[in-house]
């Protein structure tokens, strides 16, 4: 039972290790890899959950979504401040 989910687990790697490989990398191949590898090893979930926010953070930069980038980073330690920040990305998500 161990060999087969060792087996199985190196099988996961090799297959998002390939999807990295790629000449190109968009969100979607970054969350594949990322249901791909969960929960094999936790140091791995958590860099793959900052890769994640970190890639999606550089893909509103490009298409210079800057506002909306900068809105979900609003802090939201209250329940005002979770409040306005939520109207606030509804108001900025739906303006076009």
């Amino acid at each position: 039972m161990v060999e087969l989910l060792v087996g199985d687990s190196y099988q996961k790697i090799l297959a998002a290790n390939k999807l990295l490989l790629e000449e190109t990398t968009t969100v979607e191949k970054i969350e594949s890899v990322k249901q791909l590898l969960k929960n094999i090893n936790p140091k791995i979930d958590k860099t793959l959950d900052l890769l994640t926010k970190s890639f999606s953070n550089l893909e509103k930069i490009h298409n210079l979504e800057i506002i909306e980038l900068t809105a979900e980073n609003l802090p939201q330690e209250t329940e005002e401040q979770k409040k306005r920040k939520k109207r606030l990305l509804l108001f900025i998500r739906t303006w076009n």
